[in-house]
């Protein structure tokens, strides 16, 4: 995995006692379900494997002669994973069914104000994203022509096929 669960917490605040296995989830389903497809299998493999290669499009920074700074990869990752597990953190499921975390001592939230949340961090992500892609097209490592605009472009078919 390129983020951690360290880089969650460096970008909005969250418990100390939820569990690893929880939040890493989360992480590796923003890399497999944003991050791979913008950026190619083989590119994100790089990436994870040589990391220390990399460190300006993971950390983020200024690039060409100043002129543009972007936010990192790890960032982008991170809003996204918390994006996903605000909206999923009060459930778990068990050998009864899906329960909901309750108790006398806190007091949850509504459904709006979590989607308000979950898509605020959303957006944020996915926006660090297309910099991170912008910074690989000016390095020459993502082809030009690449339109992070079609990601999530939808083709609906109308009349008989």
């Amino acid at each position: 995995m390129i983020a951690s669960i360290n880089d969650i917490k460096n970008i909005r605040p969250i418990a100390d006692n939820i569990p690893n296995s929880r939040i890493t989830v989360y992480l590796k389903e923003a890399e497999n379900l944003y991050v791979i497809p913008a950026l190619g299998a083989s590119l994100f493999k790089n990436i994870s494997d040589n990391q220390d290669n990399y460190v300006t499009l993971l950390e983020g920074g200024f690039y060409d002669n100043d002129k543009h700074y972007f936010e990192g990869l790890r960032k982008s990752i991170a809003y996204i994973a918390y994006s996903k597990m605000i909206l999923n953190q009060d459930f778990n499921v068990t050998a009864f069914g899906t329960m909901f975390k309750n108790s006398e001592y806190s007091e949850h939230s509504n459904e709006k104000t979590l989607l308000r949340i979950s898509n605020d961090a959303l957006a944020i992500g996915l926006r660090y994203l297309d910099e991170c892609l912008d910074y690989l097209k000016h390095i020459n490592v993502l082809p030009c022509c690449l339109n992070q605009k079609d990601r999530n472009r939808r083709i609906k078919i109308i009349g008989e096929i």
